[in-house]
């Protein structure tokens, strides 16, 4: 449970990271934001939070929505590599876990 909780509060922290090109967003105005789009991705189906996210920094920082949308797929393309990663990384350690790691 820990590391879904340090990986929900410090994602906000590589969205700052991967919006500074575009603008430098303080981490305390970007929080709310990236809250407002795990609310919506618990309420909406289909993911619909990030877009929702996209939008509110939008109307928030002024940030056009397609970039904001070109970060959160890079940072969701991180997550899915980073999980892959926390999947894979117990597969050398035990034994009964190799035909799982093999098939993939």
């Amino acid at each position: 449970m820990w590391p879904s909780t340090f990986w929900r509060c410090s994602s906000h922290l590589a969205w700052d990271y991967l919006l500074r090109p575009l603008k430098r967003i303080p981490v305390r105005r970007l929080f709310p934001v990236v809250v407002i789009g795990y609310m919506g991705n618990n309420i909406f189906p289909f993911r619909i939070g990030e877009l929702l996210r996209a939008y509110v920094l939008k109307r928030n920082e002024d940030v056009s929505i397609s970039s904001s949308l070109a970060t959160i797929v890079v940072e969701r393309i991180f997550d899915g590599l980073t999980m892959l990663l926390f999947v894979s990384s117990p597969c050398p350690r035990y034994p009964r876990c190799q035909p799982v790691c093999g098939s993939l």
